[in-house]
């Protein structure tokens, strides 16, 4: 194996246990939070050269991997009986989001219409991306027939554009959206922000210490079953989707496991499956290509922004108008514009793991409904 490979899994996977490790003593990487850090480091170092776009292949697969371990550790600890309290306002948050993606889309289209090419192509792929994830925006890129070049110009424009709406959600978006929305009532009362606050500061310490390793070795051996078995369920339905079908299966069995009361009381699942989102965060950032966007593909760039963040505000409208909390519209937002795998991300920047569940199923219900949901977009962008 290349040394520079090497090097750069190395990178990955050691930088974010030493800001754990300093977060505790330095006081400035607790407030700023090391997600962001981790983000913004991956996006400088993607776009000064350091990291090239020969290692994009070893990126995939390693945010992949990330992925896939990082879900049903984060699980593990939830108590899913009480997501039936969150059920309704999540579906009606989500329901507001398909309706804002079509008219931040619509808005975008009018503007550009004479300035892309294949411009009702772009629209059905962001709305698609937005309702659902990548997958959904590659599917389309063949359903609709698009262009190489516009649509690594649209999927170029969703990384850049993207990471700006999630550094915001991430650091003062639930400030700025608590002055409009309700707060969110969490079904644990026992959870207040003092022990919150508590728990941050405890997270890691001795978590592989002789009271915990065993705990650290069981769930591990669990969480690798898990992955094992939903990778060889893809390869066996090789007719689905089957980057679809390996997120459903951890996130099914990653649930099914939460019910089992002894690994529900595993300790430091979630906090391990933190670790894995904080590397999944540095590669995505180091794979975004700023300066290639900003030369061939402005006009897409910025419809890519009326798109997200055309979107975002009508969310926020429609979540003010029924009522819907602050955290329920940021996790089902993020699931949405993002993916699944994002979510457990962003509920440890806003401290609500209670959100995991109903934004992970918001998510794949998005990938399920994203590709009818771009194809019919172009449709009717078609006729206008």
């Amino acid at each position: 194996m290349d040394i520079n490979i090497i090097i750069l899994i190395l990178f990955y996977f050691l930088l974010p246990l030493l800001l754990l490790f300093l977060e505790r003593k330095v006081a400035i990487i607790q407030k700023i939070s090391p997600i962001v850090i981790l983000y913004i480091v991956g996006i400088l170092l993607g776009n000064i050269g350091l990291i090239g776009e020969k290692y994009y292949s070893i990126q995939d697969t390693l945010s992949s991997i990330a992925v896939l371990f990082a879900i049903p550790l984060m699980l593990f600890s939830l108590d899913i009986k009480k997501w039936k309290k969150l059920a309704k306002p999540s579906l009606i948050s989500f329901g507001i989001i398909i309706v804002a993606d079509f008219l931040a889309v619509l808005a975008g289209f009018f503007i550009f219409k004479d300035k892309i090419p294949e411009v009702e192509k772009v629209g059905g792929m962001l709305v698609g991306v937005y309702t659902g994830g990548t997958p959904n925006l590659a599917a389309l890129k063949i359903a609709l027939k698009v262009s190489p070049s516009i649509y690594v110009a649209t999927h170029t424009s969703d990384i850049i554009v993207s990471s700006v709406y999630l550094i915001f959600i991430i650091t003062v978006g639930k400030k700025i959206f608590g002055l409009i929305l309700p707060e969110f009532t969490s079904s644990s009362p026992e959870l207040t922000q003092e022990k919150l606050t508590e728990e941050k500061k405890r997270e890691y310490e001795g978590i592989l210490s002789k009271n915990h390793v065993t705990d650290f070795i069981k769930f591990m051996i669990l969480d690798i079953i898990i992955v094992a078995i939903s990778l060889g369920l893809s390869m066996v339905f090789k007719n689905i989707d089957q980057t679809l079908l390996v997120i459903l299966c951890v996130t099914t069995f990653g649930l099914l496991a939460s019910f089992i009361k002894p690994i529900r009381n595993l300790k430091n699942t979630f906090q391990v499956g933190q670790y894995f989102v904080m590397v999944f965060c540095l590669i995505v950032g180091s794979m975004a290509n700023i300066q290639k966007l900003l030369t061939n593909a402005s006009s897409i760039l910025f419809y890519t922004s009326i798109a997200v963040f055309g979107s975002l505000l009508f969310h926020l409208i429609g979540a003010r108008i029924f009522k819907i909390d602050t955290d329920t519209m940021i996790i089902t937002s993020v699931s949405a514009i993002f993916s699944p795998p994002f979510v457990p991300m962003v509920a440890t920047a806003i401290k609500n793991k209670e959100v995991i569940f109903s934004g992970i199923i918001t998510g794949l219900i998005g990938y399920a409904i994203g590709n009818y949901f771009g194809i019919v977009v172009n449709y009717i962008l078609n006729i206008l």
